[in-house]
């Protein structure tokens, strides 16, 4: 008997695809092929995977239908989010130690051109590291405390460190020396606790233990105060429209770009230790990050003229900042909150702000919760030991991995949106796979807790930062 189904793009309907009589044996690969037959035009194939209520269909029709909980009398939404056609593989071996740091590893990024990444420690240094060549290709010298946190600008031009006595220094990435710095902004020495790039990469905020997020251009000149909270800054993120901050104070505040005016305020229990926008991957990569999911966004490219993704690299750098900017408004925009009371927080901030869903599961406090760069998954990682999946779109439950032996600190997507990396106090970094709900690789190695991970733009590389003073780089 078949089914009644319509198919998706992303949100949109495909025009000639709705109202279908579906056998139930239909697989991806049947329904890869009916857009393509029915709805391609260029030689450039678009990849899909596809979904029904937020489950891949991996198999049949049939069983997807069976799996969602629902009947042949009921309409069926086949939702097909673009793929690029380069998947990222899993991260199965170290292939160098990176020693250098004289005390524990407390930070560490990736440039946007995932040539080089940056390392902060409790030595009062920062590191830079050459990732083809695994060598220190700098060691970067002017704090007087831990370094606490770092961010690269996303052309990849600037990189910004902070650490626990308020300093914050801006360094020029082409020969790595110190452009400017602002030493203890605060009353006192007031720790910085993160830092985030405006997706133009003209000014930079900073958040810290007093509570306040600052404005800074991008040569490191301090602009203003533009908001803040009772106690200390826990996390920043944005959106085009919207400057979101996160703190100790129980509350998550929405700030607007357009005139630093706080317009929304969610409350929780407890601590707010994380939040994060679901644009995040273009707010952090800019351009680069359009390149990337250029078949994601083909739709809004398209119709500003953008083709290819060769295209994006041509652009001079004011239209490459127009161009993410208008894909940045053109987006819905939501963020997921991560607290010490064990509850998560999805809401929508644009077009209209509103609670979508409060997220149960966690046994203890979540360290933190991040999107994938597609916005279809949601990962949080917290002290029960788990990395739970939920889905980006309502916030339903979606898979636990309770791989870890204690609790895990950090977890990031890799930018194909397929695997997980998270790394805890076990000493060990794990990769999960979302489609297929199981751990892949265990990546043991260092000798002591796991403070930061993160993965390449290019999908080629894998870092984390330890207790035992080691970074260590992961390949597939």
């Amino acid at each position: 008997m078949p089914a009644l189904c319509s198919l998706l793009n992303q949100s949109e309907p495909f025009a000639d695809l709705q109202n279908l009589q579906m056998q139930l044996e239909t697989s991806p690969a049947d329904l890869q092929a009916l857009i393509s037959n029915t709805l391609e035009t260029s030689d450039d194939e678009i990849i899909y995977a596809f979904y029904i209520n937020d489950l891949q269909i991996t198999k049949t029709l049939g069983e997807t239908i069976y799996d969602a909980k629902l009947t042949l009398e009921d309409h069926i939404s086949i939702k097909a989010v673009p793929q690029e056609r380069i998947n990222v593989s899993a991260l199965s071996r170290c292939s160098a130690d990176l020693p250098g740091h004289e005390d524990s590893v407390l930070c560490c990024q990736f440039s946007p051109n995932s040539r080089f990444a940056a390392s902060g420690s409790g030595d009062k240094t920062v590191r830079i590291w050459d990732c083809h060549t695994a060598t220190c290709k700098a060691i970067l010298r002017g704090h007087n405390a831990w370094v606490l946190a770092l961010r690269f600008s996303p052309d990849g031009t600037r990189l910004v460190s902070a650490d626990h006595d308020g300093t914050v220094c801006i360094w020029n990435c082409e020969n790595f020396t110190r452009l400017n710095y602002q030493r203890g902004l605060g009353t006192g020495k007031q720790w910085v606790t993160c830092i985030q790039w405006d997706y133009t990469g003209e000014r930079f905020f900073t958040g810290g233990r007093d509570g306040a997020v600052r404005c800074f251009d991008k040569n490191g000149k301090f602009v203003k105060i533009v908001s803040s909270h009772a106690k200390c800054v826990t996390t920043l993120t944005m959106t085009g429209r919207h400057l979101i901050s996160s703190s100790e104070d129980c509350t998550v505040q929405v700030t607007t770009l357009e005139n630093f005016t706080t317009v929304h305020k969610i409350q929780h229990a407890h601590w707010v230790n994380s939040v994060q926008s679901n644009v995040w991957f273009l707010v952090r990569y800019g351009v680069f990050g359009l390149h990337k999911m250029f078949n994601f966004y083909k739709t809004p490219l398209n119709e500003n003229g953008i083709t290819t993704p060769e295209q994006l690299l041509t652009l001079d750098q004011s239209q490459q900042a127009q161009l993410v900017k208008k894909v940045l408004l053109a987006s819905k925009e939501m963020l997921i909150t991560a607290s010490d009371d064990h509850t998560l927080q999805l809401y929508e901030i644009s077009p209209e702000f509103k609670l979508i869903a409060k997220m149960t599961g966690h046994a203890r406090q979540i360290n933190q919760a991040v999107w994938s760069p597609n916005g279809m998954f949601i990962a949080s990682c917290s002290f029960d030991r788990t990395v739970r999946i939920w889905s980006g779109q309502n916030g339903k439950f979606l898979s636990r991995f309770q791989a870890h032996a204690s609790e895990v600190y950090q977890v990031c997507f890799s930018s194909d949106s397929r695997l997980v990396l998270s790394g805890g106090k076990d000493s060990t970094c794990k990769v999960y796979s979302i489609k297929q709900q199981k751990l892949l690789r265990e990546l043991p190695g260092h000798a002591d807790e796991v403070y930061c991970v993160d993965w390449s733009l290019n999908g080629e590389y894998g870092i984390s930062g330890s207790k035992d003073r080691l970074v260590k780089l992961w390949r597939q």
